[in-house]
């Protein structure tokens, strides 16, 4: 195992680096054009719902979408990626039904959405599965990122995972 560690180089550290300051400055430097929590979440809701379909889309696949879809398909086959390829089916009932719904009502969340159309038990019913939900989905990308790069680090960090 111990081939596995050190095996970044500086370059590797100088490009993460320069990467992650470049995403804080640029963060910091649009951020004065915030004056408040919708212009942050919503973008001041200047954007039709289309534009945000489509952004919502391009979040959905990601970077690591396609390191994980390639290397599960390389692993058991093309028919392993087929769940995530079945996308195209729903993405038009979110675009043109829950996205339209969301925009024009104005909620600000999923459960807000919930309080109006239910009740405020279904409000909070809903944050507490979504917490449980992304407890878990963020443990799982801590986890996957400390498995990439814990080949780069030297072998003393193995102490920590």
């Amino acid at each position: 195992m111990h081939e596995l560690h050190d095996i970044a180089t500086s370059t590797d550290w100088i490009v993460l680096i320069v990467y992650v300051s470049a995403i804080l400055l640029f963060g910091a430097y649009f951020s004065k054009y915030n004056k408040d929590t919708t212009d942050f979440f919503f973008g001041g809701r200047r954007f039709t719902w289309w534009l945000v379909a489509i952004s919502i889309v391009a979040t959905g696949v990601s970077s690591h979408s396609f390191i994980k879809y390639s290397a599960k398909g390389f692993q058991y086959g093309f028919s392993s990626t087929m769940a995530y390829m079945n996308d195209w089916f729903f993405m038009p009932f979110f675009m043109f039904g829950w996205l339209p719904i969301i925009i024009y009502s104005k909620v600000r969340s999923i459960p807000e959405y919930f309080e109006r159309r239910f009740s405020p038990f279904t409000r909070f019913l809903v944050t507490v599965i979504q917490l449980v939900y992304l407890i878990g989905y963020i443990g799982i990308g801590f986890l996957t990122m400390s498995k990439a790069l814990l080949p780069m680090m030297p072998e003393s960090v193995t102490i920590f995972v």
